[in-house]
Protein backbone atom coordinates (compact mmCIF):
# COMPACT_ATOMS: atom_id res chain seq x y z
CA UNK A 1 0.00 0.00 0.00
CA UNK A 2 1.02 3.94 -0.61
CA UNK A 3 2.25 5.03 2.59
CA UNK A 4 1.13 8.32 1.40
CA UNK A 5 -2.43 6.88 1.05
CA UNK A 6 -2.58 6.21 4.87
CA UNK A 7 -4.03 8.44 7.77
CA UNK A 8 -1.48 10.67 9.37
CA UNK A 9 -1.39 8.62 12.64
CA UNK A 10 -0.51 5.65 10.31
CA UNK A 11 1.98 7.02 8.62
CA UNK A 12 3.29 7.80 11.63
CA UNK A 13 3.32 4.48 13.31
CA UNK A 14 5.10 3.21 10.06
CA UNK A 15 7.47 5.61 10.38
CA UNK A 16 8.11 4.34 14.35
CA UNK A 17 8.30 0.86 12.90
CA UNK A 18 10.66 1.40 10.67
CA UNK A 19 13.26 3.07 12.94
CA UNK A 20 12.53 0.27 15.01
CA UNK A 21 13.88 -1.94 12.85
CA UNK A 22 17.55 -1.09 13.56
CA UNK A 23 17.04 -1.91 17.21
CA UNK A 24 17.91 1.31 18.68
CA UNK A 25 17.77 1.51 22.88
CA UNK A 26 16.97 4.95 22.80
CA UNK A 27 13.18 6.45 20.56
CA UNK A 28 12.87 9.81 20.67
CA UNK A 29 9.69 11.76 19.88
CA UNK A 30 9.51 15.17 19.17
CA UNK A 31 5.81 16.36 19.51
CA UNK A 32 3.61 12.41 18.55
CA UNK A 33 0.45 13.42 18.46
CA UNK A 34 0.44 16.91 16.64
CA UNK A 35 -2.34 16.70 14.20
CA UNK A 36 -3.55 13.78 15.48
CA UNK A 37 -7.44 13.23 16.64
CA UNK A 38 -8.23 11.45 20.06
CA UNK A 39 -8.15 8.16 18.88
CA UNK A 40 -5.13 8.37 16.81
CA UNK A 41 -3.48 10.24 19.73
CA UNK A 42 -4.44 7.40 22.30
CA UNK A 43 -3.21 4.22 19.91
CA UNK A 44 0.29 6.46 19.55
CA UNK A 45 0.75 6.73 23.50
CA UNK A 46 -0.26 3.59 23.69
CA UNK A 47 2.61 2.22 21.27
CA UNK A 48 4.72 4.51 22.92
CA UNK A 49 3.93 2.82 26.33
CA UNK A 50 4.02 -0.74 24.88
CA UNK A 51 7.85 0.35 23.95
CA UNK A 52 8.91 1.64 27.13
CA UNK A 53 7.07 -1.37 28.85
CA UNK A 54 9.09 -3.60 26.41
CA UNK A 55 12.68 -2.11 27.44
CA UNK A 56 13.30 1.10 25.71
CA UNK A 57 14.35 3.97 26.85
CA UNK A 58 11.79 6.78 25.94
CA UNK A 59 12.48 10.14 25.42
CA UNK A 60 9.40 12.06 24.33
CA UNK A 61 9.37 16.30 23.80
CA UNK A 62 5.69 17.83 23.94
CA UNK A 63 4.39 20.80 25.11
CA UNK A 64 0.90 18.79 25.96
CA UNK A 65 1.16 18.14 29.39
CA UNK A 66 -2.04 16.32 29.64
CA UNK A 67 -0.07 13.60 27.54
CA UNK A 68 2.91 14.03 30.32
CA UNK A 69 0.20 13.55 33.65
CA UNK A 70 -1.21 10.66 31.45
CA UNK A 71 1.76 8.85 30.04
CA UNK A 72 5.42 10.30 31.75
CA UNK A 73 6.98 8.97 34.75
CA UNK A 74 9.92 11.74 34.86
CA UNK A 75 9.55 15.23 32.93
CA UNK A 76 12.31 17.81 32.86
CA UNK A 77 10.78 21.19 32.23
CA UNK A 78 12.77 23.40 29.82
CA UNK A 79 13.06 26.66 28.96
CA UNK A 80 15.74 28.32 26.39
CA UNK A 81 17.76 25.39 26.67
CA UNK A 82 17.64 25.12 30.17
CA UNK A 83 16.74 22.89 33.08
CA UNK A 84 14.00 24.59 34.98
CA UNK A 85 12.50 21.70 37.13
CA UNK A 86 12.68 17.54 36.91
CA UNK A 87 10.84 15.16 38.74
CA UNK A 88 7.70 13.11 38.59
CA UNK A 89 5.13 14.87 36.88
CA UNK A 90 2.91 15.43 39.82
CA UNK A 91 5.71 16.65 41.94
CA UNK A 92 7.01 19.10 38.90
CA UNK A 93 3.00 19.92 38.50
CA UNK A 94 3.23 21.15 41.86
CA UNK A 95 5.86 23.68 41.62
CA UNK A 96 3.74 26.75 39.69
CA UNK A 97 7.12 28.79 39.15
CA UNK A 98 8.56 25.78 37.30
CA UNK A 99 5.35 25.97 34.52
CA UNK A 100 5.68 30.07 34.42
CA UNK A 101 9.25 29.84 34.25
CA UNK A 102 8.87 26.83 31.24
CA UNK A 103 5.40 29.14 29.56
CA UNK A 104 3.34 25.66 30.40
CA UNK A 105 -0.03 25.52 31.79
CA UNK A 106 -0.71 22.81 34.16
CA UNK A 107 -3.31 20.37 32.42
CA UNK A 108 -6.98 20.82 33.47
CA UNK A 109 -7.82 18.48 35.65
CA UNK A 110 -3.81 19.22 38.00
CA UNK A 111 -5.59 22.75 37.73
CA UNK A 112 -9.19 21.64 38.91
CA UNK A 113 -7.44 19.58 41.84
CA UNK A 114 -4.90 22.21 42.71
CA UNK A 115 -7.96 24.08 43.80
CA UNK A 116 -8.71 21.87 46.57
CA UNK A 117 -4.84 21.82 47.64
CA UNK A 118 -3.84 18.59 45.63
CA UNK A 119 -1.87 17.56 42.65
CA UNK A 120 -4.25 14.49 40.51
CA UNK A 121 -2.43 13.50 37.39
CA UNK A 122 -5.81 11.70 35.18
CA UNK A 123 -9.55 11.74 35.20
CA UNK A 124 -9.04 8.43 37.10
CA UNK A 125 -7.28 9.45 40.09
CA UNK A 126 -10.31 12.49 40.59
CA UNK A 127 -12.56 9.53 40.28
CA UNK A 128 -10.80 7.40 42.53
CA UNK A 129 -10.49 10.29 44.96
CA UNK A 130 -13.90 11.03 45.29
CA UNK A 131 -15.65 7.06 45.28
CA UNK A 132 -13.10 5.23 47.52
CA UNK A 133 -11.85 6.32 51.14
CA UNK A 134 -7.97 4.79 49.91
CA UNK A 135 -5.34 7.26 49.62
CA UNK A 136 -4.84 8.60 46.00
CA UNK A 137 -1.32 9.37 45.33
CA UNK A 138 -1.49 13.09 45.60
CA UNK A 139 0.87 15.79 46.52
CA UNK A 140 -0.27 18.60 48.43
CA UNK A 141 0.75 22.11 47.05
Amino acid sequence: QDPFSLRKGERQRLAVASVLASQPGIVMFDEPTTGLDAFETERMMEMIRGLNRDGHTVVMITHSMRLVAEYATRCLLMKEGRIVGEGHPRDVFSHPQWMEAASLNLPAISQFSQRWGYTLLTVEEVRASLTTSDTVPVHPR
